[in-house]
């Protein structure tokens, strides 16, 4: 009797246990290949209708041009098994990352990501893409999909891929947060 009492126990005492989940788990680290991965996925995936489109999984998430930059690498991040992490913009300390336990009695995995997303979206601005990022050289070489242009405080735009005479193809969202089909034009970026 007293075995199977302490069975019962141990079991409720396992069940009801808090769980933490993170976000996502990293199964991978960035390395040269992912880098190019990613290229081939903006060119492949990230798409004027990636917020509207019934298909898609993000479906309904609103942006302005600097949340629909951070959700493009979000994303890329959260489909690729790879980590996030970048400044806590509101605190001024810590971090926001895939480890994050936030959301952890969420079990749908992509409810947690949207979740982050809203998180992360009311935490940045253009004028924190510059401290969460990292130049490149303009040259062919260091323009390509996925890069960014930033003009602090203004504007973003995401180099989705370049013409073959080298123009960037870009894509944006804009003012007001709102849920919306992105802007794509070939265009050098103006700001």
């Amino acid at each position: 009797m007293f075995t199977k009492m302490l069975l019962v126990f141990f079991a409720f005492a396992v069940i009801t246990q808090p769980t933490f989940a993170s976000v996502w788990q990293t199964t991978r680290n960035w390395d040269a290949h992912v880098e190019t991965d990613f290229a081939a996925w903006i060119r492949s995936n990230w798409k004027e209708d990636v917020f509207i489109s019934p298909q898609s999984s993000y479906q309904g998430i609103a942006t302005d041009c600097a949340q629909a930059t951070y959700a493009m690498r979000i994303i890329f991040l959260y489909e690729h098994g790879l980590p996030l992490k970048f400044r806590n913009h509101s605190t001024g300390s810590g971090y926001i990352s895939n480890d994050m336990t936030n959301w952890d009695k969420i079990a749908d995995p992509n409810l947690r990501l949207r979740e982050l997303l809203k998180y992360t979206f009311s935490n940045v601005s253009t004028r924190t893409l510059g401290l969460d990022t990292y130049p490149v050289a303009v040259t062919p070489e260091g323009i390509n999909s996925g890069a960014i242009y930033v003009d602090p405080g203004n504007h973003s735009v995401q180099i989705i891929d370049l013409t073959p005479q080298g123009v960037p193809i870009i894509q944006f969202s804009t003012v007001p947060q709102s849920v919306r089909f992105l802007t794509r034009m070939i265009a050098f970026p103006e700001m």
